[in-house]
């Protein structure tokens, strides 16, 4: 995969251009809008690759990631998936994903993303939240029956705000996740 080349989601919809390359497993992606988010290259299919001039050709690099500041905040809209499901083309995935019952979303940063070290709290908090929100839009649009989000235990900061946050959604039911399973580290949200 190089800068330049047409990629689809996997198991999502919605395609982009290349834009950077970060390392051998992650890529930034242009959606087409403006909006560019880095993006795991095992979960991408190329489209369509475009021959830059070799002076512009940026190949992927085995090498560590270099330290470098990311702005966070475009993670707000995007649509994460943190489970990977096999399809075939003959299969409606939707339908798939919907008759699954229930959908654990694991929020632990670890679970999440594999460059965590050096973030701060709030920049770890605004992950779980993208995560939470991209699960709860695709819960809205009929992809999921029931998320249950797990956030753990800890100081109760991520459970609160998600809590705080179901309560502007309609035809949704919220309840604790099932104690035996979960203890009181997880979220269970219904969709009507």
């Amino acid at each position: 995969m190089k800068v330049g080349d047409i990629v689809k989601f996997l198991n999502e919809e919605g395609d982009g251009v290349v834009t950077k390359i970060i390392n051998k497993k992650r890529v930034v992606i242009d959606f087409g809008n403006g909006m560019e988010i880095p993006v795991m290259t095992d979960e991408l299919i190329l489209i369509s690759s475009i021959e830059p001039e070799e002076e512009e050709e940026e190949e992927i690099k085995d090498e560590a990631p270099q330290e470098e500041e990311v702005d966070l905040s475009v993670l707000k809209n995007f649509d994460f998936t943190a489970k990977k499901t096999n399809t075939r083309e003959n299969i409606d995935i939707h339908a798939f994903a919907k008759s699954l019952s229930p959908t654990e979303v694991d929020l632990h940063i670890e679970k999440l993303t594999d460059n965590f070290v050096g973030l701060s709290n709030s920049e770890i908090m605004l992950i779980q939240l993208s995560y939470f929100e991209s699960y709860m839009d695709q819960g809205l649009r009929g992809q999921h029956r029931t998320l249950i989000f797990i956030h753990g235990i800890g100081n109760g900061v991520l459970r609160k705000e998600i809590r705080s946050r179901l309560k502007s959604y309609r035809s949704i039911q919220v309840s604790d996740g099932d104690m035996r399973k979960y203890g009181f580290g997880a979220t269970a949200v219904s969709f009507q």
